[in-house]
């Protein structure tokens, strides 16, 4: 009985001195309860729950239904959800399709960009005499 006793009170003495915390910390930052913060350059949300809970998960994207006329469903770089954007047109060199923002050399001294469907290209060895003097 003396037992069931000591075993009561060290269950009450615990409860009393757990202390719940309201707030998480991630990385040196502190969140209060219920905050959402997206990680950075990642494509993970995270939320703090209670009692110092973190829970991180994928980041839900609103999907465009249909892009308008000249744009493209894309992932860019620097993004975790697809938009739409422009399409970049490639280019035709003698029967050899060129991508959009491709530098090559067809011959000796041209150097040749492919920009939205156009061509350009320059004589860099005129350039470079050019710039020598």
């Amino acid at each position: 009985m003396l037992s069931q006793f000591f075993i009561a009170l060290l269950l009450i003495f615990t409860l009393c001195n757990t202390t719940i915390q309201f707030e998480c910390e991630y990385n040196s930052t502190t969140y209060p309860i219920d905050a959402e913060w997206t990680l950075f350059d990642s494509c993970q949300t995270c939320k703090c729950l209670s009692n110092k809970i973190i829970i991180c998960r994928n980041r839900t994207c609103q999907m465009p239904t249909d892009c308008p006329m000249a744009e493209q469903l894309t992932l860019q770089v620097d993004s975790c959800c697809p938009k739409c954007s422009p399409i970049r047109r490639s280019c035709l060199y003698e029967n050899t399709a060129i991508l959009h923002n491709t530098v090559f050399y067809p011959k000796s001294c041209l150097q040749c960009r492919c920009r939205d469907g156009q061509l350009f290209c320059d004589d860099i060895c005129r350039q470079s005499i050019l710039q020598s003097i």
